[in-house]
């Protein structure tokens, strides 16, 4: 570089010193950049890092130079690694599959399932679409399989297995994995040479470092003695059901946190229990579809086709606001009370205004019921309105109101009892 500049000002041979500041800057602006990215592939800010007995278990070579705030998610990440995912290295070895294979969902996504990556690659493998239906993963409406954790190894191992028989290189196989063989094809191309030393220097920087990284953590001995996390999934079992069930109708038979149906199994994208599709139940869960699956598909085949339907539904009306129009006159017009159009209508106060849209309900003596107007904010599912409103079942939503999925500002009839 010194040459470059005497050779740049050979003109002025007394005076270049004067351009030493500048050399040293740009230098030093080389050394930020070199230093200034991120040691993982997703962004260390997503991780919660939680408290563990082990100090650090890792101090990486200065070259790698990882910050201080990423060794300790690092540090954390492989505690994770050896502790609740250590079947994906059990998984790696009966596989006979290199141990530095292991760690790719440490680098790529930090193990969070329902990252998704700049290519669309999802779960803790980061697995693009493609590749998950080629690897016989289910991804559809009613499910992801790439979020399912033990799925999505076994595909990925089945993936790694293709991708040794093209390369037989670690290092070609984990930059694969972490692009797609076109990207390895066109570095070996623009190399002219599959050497690794040769074609290296024209791989991006941050996928050299993440496999630096990998090598790197590979050759770390960690301390088996080490608790175990505890099985979260010792009290589930396996069940499937021969048709698709809905939360909704479950909802109505039985009170169940479907929001841990979703936790155990985070592959489900909504509410449908696909059929034929391998689940993980709390036993008593599992046990009362299993024995009262014909009863909640009756009701859900009731459900879906409005059947409850109940003639009060006929009676409710949408109201355009006129100029001139006021609570007190529509309420009489409609033989209803300012406070049934106010709830109704959630409104806070008596204030209407031109073009607005109230429901009103006729006929309301004949059911000797109160009624009350639900604004849906972020529900999706009417079994999501019961957890707020335990008097509420699924069958009276029914009555008084179309089935169907819910979107924002929808409003629903809900009686009071």
């Amino acid at each position: 570089m010194f040459n470059y500049f005497k050779n740049k000002f050979f003109t002025f041979p007394n005076n270049w010193l004067t351009f030493l500041p500048f050399l040293l800057l740009f230098q030093f602006s080389i050394f930020v950049a070199q230093t200034n990215k991120n040691s993982f592939l997703f962004s260390p800010l997503d991780i919660k890092v939680s408290l563990i007995k082990e100090k650090n278990v890792l101090t990486p070579p200065i070259d790698l130079r990882i910050a201080k705030n990423d060794l300790e998610v690092l540090n954390f990440l492989l505690y994770e690694k050896n502790t609740k995912f250590s079947y994906i290295d059990s998984a790696i070895i009966f596989n006979n599959l290199s141990s530095k294979f292991a760690f790719l969902p440490l680098i790529l996504t930090g193990y969070q399932n329902h990252f998704t990556s700049d290519l669309s690659g999802k779960g803790i493998w980061s697995l693009s679409y493609i590749i998950a239906l080629k690897m016989n993963l289910k991804v559809n409406s009613f499910v992801d399989q790439r979020l399912d954790e033990k799925s999505s190894t076994e595909a990925a191992i089945n993936y790694l297995k293709k991708l040794w028989k093209q390369y037989k290189s670690d290092n070609w196989i984990i930059l694969s994995f972490i692009t797609s063989p076109s990207y390895v094809s066109n570095i070996i191309k623009e190399a002219k040479s599959n050497k690794w030393e040769v074609a290296s220097k024209f791989i991006d920087q941050q996928y050299l470092f993440s496999i630096r990284l990998i090598n790197l953590l590979d050759k770390i001995k960690y301390d088996s003695s080490l608790d175990q996390t505890k099985n979260t999934k010792k009290n589930l079992n396996e069940f499937t059901f021969k048709e698709n069930i809905f939360f909704d109708a479950i909802a109505q038979f039985k009170s169940i946190d479907f929001y841990k149906i979703k936790r155990d199994n985070p592959f489900l994208l909504g509410q449908i229990i696909p059929k034929n599709c391998i689940l993980n139940l709390d036993n008593e869960v599992g046990d009362f579809l299993t024995k009262n699956s014909q009863k909640v598909l009756n009701f859900q085949d009731s459900m879906i086709q409005n059947l409850f339907l109940d003639t009060i539904q006929k009676s409710k009306k949408i109201y355009s606001v006129k100029r001139g129009d006021f609570l007190g006159q529509i309420a009489i017009e409609n033989n209803v009370t300012v406070n049934d159009i106010m709830n109704w209508n959630s409104l806070e106060n008596t204030i209407i205004y031109q073009d607005q849209k109230l429901i009103l309900i006729t006929n309301l003596e004949p059911y000797g019921r109160e009624f009350f107007v639900k604004k849906i904010s972020n529900e999706k599912y009417f079994w999501e309105i019961l957890a707020d409103n335990s008097k509420v079942t699924i069958k009276s939503l029914c009555t008084y109101n179309y089935y169907q999925e819910l979107k924002p500002n929808q409003q629903l009839i809900i009686t009071k009892k």
